[in-house]
């Protein structure tokens, strides 16, 4: 295994002679496709891989980035309201995973996908933003997600050569 395959705990599963990549977002890694998986390995090979700081990636590898609105990016964020997250991850990591899960998900926190991305989301460290992809791929976009403005989706399209944004509500 790579470098970049061990950075990012790289599986490649299932039979097919088509792929599919399966990326996840902020606050799970890639387990968060574990029902998905089971019924695309018959006709596909799944290359599953979690994001720098998901899962149990080593941050030994991380160059940290930002998620700042400027000149050629507007990913919903000013440095304020940057600061302002930041300072709430840090003055109580767990309260705010409580607390913006069942946002971001759009439940109670007797939902199980409330409950899952709280796992995932108290996984990963603060400190870490994602990576970006650099090939075709669809969009798959949570109406209701605060985090992540629906330009955010339209940014990626146009900027990775996304073939589609598929909108879930």
């Amino acid at each position: 295994m790579g470098i970049i395959e061990e950075a990012h705990n790289v599986r490649v599963i299932g039979k097919g002679n088509k792929i599919v990549v399966l990326a996840h977002g902020f606050g799970t890694d890639q387990s968060l496709w574990k029902h998905l998986v089971p019924h695309l390995v018959d006709e596909y090979r799944v290359i599953l891989y979690d994001n720098m700081g998901a899962g149990t990636t080593n941050p030994e590898y991380y160059d940290f980035e930002r998620f700042l609105n400027d000149a050629d990016y507007y990913g919903g964020f000013e440095q304020e309201e940057v600061n302002q997250l930041f300072e709430a991850i840090r003055s109580n990591y767990k309260a705010w995973c409580s607390g913006f899960a069942p946002l971001v998900v759009s439940g109670d926190m007797d939902s199980v996908a409330v409950q899952e991305f709280s796992r995932t989301l108290f996984n990963v460290r603060p400190d870490i933003a994602l990576n970006f992809v650099t090939v075709p791929c669809h969009i798959i976009q949570s109406t209701k997600d605060l985090a992540v403005p629906l330009v955010v989706a339209e940014y990626l399209q146009q900027n990775l050569g996304g073939k589609s944004i598929i909108y879930h509500n």
